[in-house]
């Protein structure tokens, strides 16, 4: 494609080529790719137009079959021009060797593998990078799918914002987070602000704020998951692999952090090796769910472990937070009537900022959670429950709650045509330390101590083909509080 174009003092130029040779054999297939495109104009530059060019040439070798197996290597050359100087000249380019292939693929087995290496020489800055682009995935289902593994591991090279934020007031319930004076100076601060526990309290949004500042990073993301299930030895003569069959599990793993190539410039492929001064983002879950006798409520016992663990960088500072749970229940479901559930919790949360102290904790939380359910038909049911939960805060002024819950819920369907759940629960809290903090909010769930009530109905309506009503409805009372209620109705159409 071949463009001239005139207008009184200034003409340009322009060229684009692109060209492509294939050729397949019984045994594989080659590819040669070049593509060059440039502009060039003569006379005053147009700033909204500028000149540009750029020149890459690709390489491809390929061996097997692409919807089967196969392994291909190649090599990717190409260079920018832009404006440098007044003139339109070379400004960087890059080199990139690169292996594709997907190894094994059949219906118990995948095995694909990528690996890319790119060499950047930027000519207006003097500068020279290195990068390593990798891509894993390996999924297995051994043994009659008793096991089924999947492994996913990638990295890259990337940029990072140094992010900046602020907090603006919307209308009532159409936000995400709650101001907290803490120091009751009546300016709103940073450390101020928490996520909104009740819709009400929603009054603000958390706004990025315009950002130049990039930070060089290489990235590491690692997942995995491994589910193991005996339930196909249920009908089996043998009755240890009928008790067998009754276990299953599910385990996953996820990481992702992104390290500071300005701290640390080597290439680290280890996702597990952690550098605390060169770190800037961390993202971590681990997660066991055990089960016996799953869905099938009748001596069904689940223990679940999880932790989490993250890291923000901001231009105030960085924050983690973890968080640790493992939780027991038990279901037994007697007749068709009546289930019992059984719910122990034993939780670690804890979150750090570098310079917000007042949001600074690390909070145990031990509870017991009975139920009772009563069924009423196949989709009627009311339930009933208590708990009892022991919170306290190892940190700062360690502060310290027992609570007691008592609660009622009503669920009511009538078939497709409506829906109504309603709740009702008492709390009595029972809180020694700051009331007007962060911390308290969140030990609280962001009641008051003392004695707190809350209740909440839902009406869902279908009144034709064409119309749903739906109506909300929720209300709290806190000791020394006025009563807060907050309701919704909404009409939708479908057409």
């Amino acid at each position: 494609s071949i463009m001239k174009s005139d207008k009184n003092d200034y003409s340009s130029d322009f060229i684009n080529s692109n060209n492509k040779i294939e050729f397949h054999h019984k045994i594989g297939w080659a590819e040669i790719t070049y593509n060059y495109e440039r502009k060039k104009s003569n006379g005053a530059q147009n700033l909204y137009n500028p000149d540009f060019g750029q020149e890459g040439y690709e390489f491809k070798k390929g061996f097997g079959k692409k919807d089967k197996s196969f392994i291909e290597i190649g090599y990717l050359k190409r260079s920018n021009d832009s404006i440098y100087n007044g003139n339109l000249s070379t400004v960087n380019s890059f080199d990139s060797y690169f292996i594709n292939s997907q190894i094994i693929n059949n219906k118990k087995t995948k095995f694909n593998l990528y690996v890319n290496q790119n060499n950047l020489r930027s000519f207006s800055e003097n500068r020279h990078e290195d990068f390593l682009n990798t891509k894993l995935i390996y999924n297995q289902k051994l043994f009659k799918n008793f096991l089924d593994s999947n492994l996913f591991f990638e990295t890259n090279s990337g940029h990072l914002p140094q992010q900046e934020f602020t907090f603006i007031e919307v209308e009532q319930g159409l936000g995400n987070y709650k101001w907290i004076d803490i120091n009751n100076n009546n300016i709103q601060e940073l450390e101020e602000f928490e996520i909104a526990i009740f819709e009400d309290e929603g009054r603000y949004i958390r706004v990025l704020l315009p950002n130049q500042i990039f930070i060089r990073t290489y990235q590491n993301k690692l997942n995995y998951s491994l589910k193991i299930n005996f339930l196909n030895w249920k009908n089996s003569e043998y009755g240890f692999n009928r008790l067998i069959s009754k276990i299953s599990n599910q385990f996953q793993y996820s990481l992702d952090k992104k390290t500071n190539l300005n701290i640390n410039p080597e290439i680290e492929l280890n996702p597990f090796e952690i550098d605390d001064n060169s770190l800037l983002a961390y993202n971590y879950s681990l997660k066991n769910v055990f089960y016996f006798n799953k869905a099938q409520q009748k001596y069904s016992l689940i223990f679940t472990f999880l932790e989490n663990k993250s890291k923000s960088n901001f231009s105030f500072g960085s924050t983690r937070n973890s968080n640790i749970i493992k939780k027991l229940n038990f279901l037994h479901k007697i007749s068709d009537l009546y289930l019992i559930e059984v719910i122990g919790n034993d939780q670690i949360k804890t979150n750090w900022s570098e310079n917000f102290s007042d949001k600074n904790y690390n909070i145990k939380d031990y509870s017991i959670n009975p139920k009772l359910t009563y069924f009423s038909g196949e989709n009627n049911r009311i339930n009933f429950n208590y708990k009892y939960s022991n919170i306290t805060n190892s940190i700062g002024n360690q502060e310290s709650l027992r609570q007691q819950n008592l609660g009622i819920s009503l669920f009511l369907n009538e078939s497709d045509k409506a829906g109504f759940i309603s709740d009702f629960n008492y709390y009595k809290n029972e809180y020694a330390g700051e009331g007007n903090s962060v911390i308290s909010y969140v030990m609280m769930n962001g009641l008051q101590n003392g004695e707190n009530y809350t209740w909440s109905l839902k009406l869902q309506r279908k009144l034709s083909r064409f119309l749903d009503l739906n109506f909300s409805y929720q209300g709290r009372k806190s000791n020394n509080y006025r009563t807060i209620h907050n309701g919704s109705i909404q009409l939708k159409a479908i057409f």
